[in-house]
């Protein structure tokens, strides 16, 4: 049963064609069919659009975090020689009996 939310997002979707290699739309389909207990009590994996979007959607976000960690790694390198005079000021201010 789909709820309001879901029934939503499938209307503000839109529909595109992709080219897929053969092994990658095998793999997709036993995912669809799930595994063998599940077949037995008639059972259905996720949709093929379903697999492709979750995919997406996991790359996208790894795509962002690296965007971000980069971004952190500039920051980091622009501002070395501050950080490492803060870290060494409070390593000594902590040293201090």
């Amino acid at each position: 049963m789909l709820g309001i939310g879901h029934y939503v997002s499938i209307v503000n979707m839109k529909t595109i064609a992709i080219t897929i290699d053969e092994d990658t739309l095998k793999a997709i389909d036993t995912l669809v069919r799930g595994d063998a207990g599940a077949r037995r009590k008639g059972a259905r994996g996720p949709s093929r659009s379903a697999i492709v979007r979750m995919a997406l959607a996991e790359f996208l976000a790894r795509r962002r975090r690296a965007q971000r960690d980069e971004h952190d790694r500039q920051v980091i390198a622009e501002n070395r020689e501050r950080l490492l005079a803060d870290a060494k000021g409070l390593v000594a201010e902590q040293a201090r009996p």
